[in-house]
Order: C-alpha cells, then structure tokens, then sequence
C-alpha cells in the first residue's frame, strides 16, 4: 500500500520516465527504442518500468500528451485575451518557439515532431486523444490569423495553411539551436515572433 511519503515519488519516477523516453524517441525513434533503453536511462530494470507503465505504447502516448497539454496551458490564456490580433500572434509565435528551444530542453515542441513520425504506433483509442488536443492547441493560432484577416490587420492568407507554416517555422528550430551558439534561445523566440507576425503576416510591414 502506498504511503503519503511514496506517492510524490511515484509520480517524480513516472515523469522520469516520460522525460527520458521523449529524449530516446526523439533521437532513436519509436522502433529504435527499447523498454531496456528507457529503463537503463532511468536507471532502473526494465521490469521495473511495468509498474508505472502497461507498455512501451502507453508511455508513447503520455509523452505525446505531456507535450502537448503543456502547450494547451501556454497558449489557451493568449488565445482567451483581450489582447489585439497582431499582439497575440507575437506572443503564441514567441512562446511556441521559446517552447522549442528552452522549455525543458524542448520537450514540448519535441512532442508535435515525434507524433509526426511515431504517431501511427498509438492504438486509435490514444490517437484520437491526442488529436482531439492539438487540433484545439492549432486552433488557437488559426483562429488569431482569422481574427487578424477579418480585421484588416494581416495580409489575406489562408489561416490552416498559415498555422502549418509558422508551427513548422518554429518547431524546426529544435534542429540545428545549440545552447552555447552564439544566439541566444530568448533572442531566437523574439525575433522568430517579429517574423512571423511583423514581416509575413503584418498588413503594414517593418522589415528590419
């Protein structure tokens, strides 16, 4: 039976687990990544990991889900603001991209590109899950450009296609970023924002 002192350490050891496993399918891939791998970075046996989880699927799908209710949380109160269309382009486009490359070392917008490749392993159950949330999280940015369109603040572009575009832009960050080039990530995640939002989609445009 669990005590009051063992269930943080239970939950700690599982999140372990699900930040290990990001990083592992992220470079190794879903296929090229092992329960024994996942455990042995961990550091624990590989039994051991059956106890927090009932398959190398079902940590599949938590990594997905940590992602992406990670970023639900960042952009929902953007997306719920008072704020005027080009400010809330400039701060979903920033966080997005600051996600990428800062947050957790990028665990977050890691997520989006592993579901690209690895989410045909999820059962439909986990799959439709998943989609269900990060429809909803693109949403919030095609729905800003809409705003920005209707407006007149925002050159007529195609929302969808726009949101594809810019989520891309940023997410390809976590490629080639290196925490001791000679960018930082906060200067990256700004100017990506300026852009984004000032240079392509801006009606009116600054080019610096």
């Amino acid at each position: 039976m669990a005590t009051p002192e063992s269930v943080p350490a239970s939950i700690n050891k599982r999140e372990q687990i699900i930040d290990v496993a990001t990083m592992l399918f992220w470079k190794k891939g879903y296929d090229g990544t092992s329960m024994r791998d996942i455990a042995s970075e961990v550091g624990m046996l590989q039994a051991g990991l059956y106890y927090y989880f009932s398959s190398k699927e079902e940590i599949l799908y938590e990594v997905l889900n940590k992602g992406i209710t990670g970023l639900l949380r960042d952009g929902e109160p953007i997306y719920n603001s008072n704020r005027p269309p080009m400010e809330k382009c400039r701060l979903m486009a920033r966080t997005h991209a600051y996600n990428t490359i800062i947050n957790s070392q990028g665990q977050l917008s890691a997520t989006l590109r592993i579901f690209t490749r690895e989410g045909r392993n999820l059962t439909p159950e986990h799959r439709t899950k998943y989609m269900e949330k990060r429809d909803r999280y693109e949403g919030f940015l095609r729905d800003i450009i809409k705003e920005g369109v209707e407006q007149g603040v925002f050159v007529r572009v195609n929302p969808k296609l726009a949101t594809f575009a810019i989520f891309g832009m940023c997410n390809w960050l976590l490629e080639w970023y290196r925490p001791d080039g000679e960018l930082s990530g906060e200067y990256l995640a700004d100017y990506w924002a300026y852009l984004v939002c000032d240079v392509f989609l801006a009606k009116s445009r600054t080019i610096d």
